[in-house]
């Protein structure tokens, strides 16, 4: 079984504090292009409010010796009374969590920029500020960023994370993450690989899913908002199984082509019901997939013969992954799966 621990350190990772965290039980969060979250229990005994001060503190996750996951620590839930002879909940999130804290001081206006040099812009200005430096640095950002015209005013006081997530959001966006080691990563248009797992009936715990066709379209009509007299072309597949389910999408373009393009890319990902899955494993299993065999957006095989629906095997996403430790329990990951 593998060996996880907490370490804790000041703001901004200068010293530890806190070598070892001894945890009662743990909960770890990642998702794509989110902070992701950690919480864990420490009696009381263990721990003093001097070291863990929420709001002052970075925490860092530890596979085996490795940094999986780093973030501060925001909250701490004391419950004196409790059976065990108190208890202390504490509660962090990943380092994008402090972008959401974050407003622009001065405008920053780009034309004709990459979408993901705009978003490291925005994230250096913060840094910046008067008591404003995280250490974050800027990293790799692998396939064609896409030329973007975007302003973000000091009047307007919006968050650097909004404004992150405004600029990968949008269409040919780009997923992102600001690692356990701090650095600012994009991927165009999607961070994801087929590593060849296969998660199998001897692996899964449990398998939940569910197949939703709310948001579904079979006809898409893209309009362009950037001119008096817009461009429009409509899009259909799957008409003659699900009937006609219209949908209008504005795009900022004065190009039929790119009009044309992001259209498709709607229909693409609405003409079928979107399936979605909650599996959970035993990192113990021995056939269990490595812990570093696939990461989050990696497309993972599961097959299924139990009840409403047999696939062999169905493609989904890993939108998020979790690993849960707790006395007398082996580490169970859970998996957030979709088929987008």
């Amino acid at each position: 079984m593998a060996t996880w621990t907490v370490d804790l350190y000041d703001l901004n990772g200068v010293s530890a504090r806190v070598a070892s965290v001894p945890f009662r039980k743990l909960n770890c969060n990642w998702a794509l292009n989110s902070p992701g979250a950690l919480s864990f229990d420490c009696n009381f005994a263990d721990v003093t409010d001097t070291d863990f001060v929420p709001g002052a503190r970075e925490l860092r996750l530890k596979r085996n010796g490795t940094l999986v996951w780093g973030g501060y620590l925001w909250s701490a839930q004391a419950k004196p009374w409790n059976r065990k002879g108190g208890v202390v909940t504490f509660s962090g999130q990943g380092y994008a969590s402090r972008l959401g804290k974050r407003i622009a001081t001065a405008d920053l206006i780009y034309a004709d920029t990459a979408d993901s040099t705009i978003a490291w812009n925005i994230i250096n200005h913060v840094q910046g500020q008067t008591n404003g430096n995280m250490n974050f640095t800027n990293g790799v950002h692998t396939g064609a960023a896409q030329v973007r015209d975007y302003a973000m005013c000091e009047g307007d006081y919006g968050f650097a994370l909004d404004a992150i997530r405004d600029l990968a959001g949008a269409d040919d966006g780009f997923d992102w993450e600001v690692s356990e080691s701090k650095v600012f990563n994009t991927w165009h248009p999607k961070h994801t690989s087929t590593p060849g797992i296969t998660l199998t009936s001897a692996v899964l715990m449990s398998f939940d899913y569910d197949k939703d066709a709310t948001d579904m379209a079979t006809y898409v009509t893209g309009v362009s908002t950037d001119d008096c007299s817009p461009f429009v072309y409509t899009e259909n597949a799957n008409g003659a199984t699900y009937g006609r389910l219209d949908s209008v999408r504005d795009v900022e373009t004065n190009s039929l082509r790119f009009l044309t393009h992001i259209t498709k890319l709607e229909l693409a990902h609405r003409k079928t019901p979107i399936w979605r899955a909650d599996a959970t494993y035993l990192e113990t299993n021995a056939a269990a997939p490595a812990w570093t065999a696939y990461t989050l957006g990696d497309y993972v095989d599961v097959t299924n013969s139990d009840g409403y629906a047999t696939f062999a095997p169905k493609t989904l996403r890993v939108i998020e992954r979790e690993i849960v430790l707790a006395p007398r329990v082996s580490a169970m990951v859970r998996l957030t799966l979709d088929d987008k």
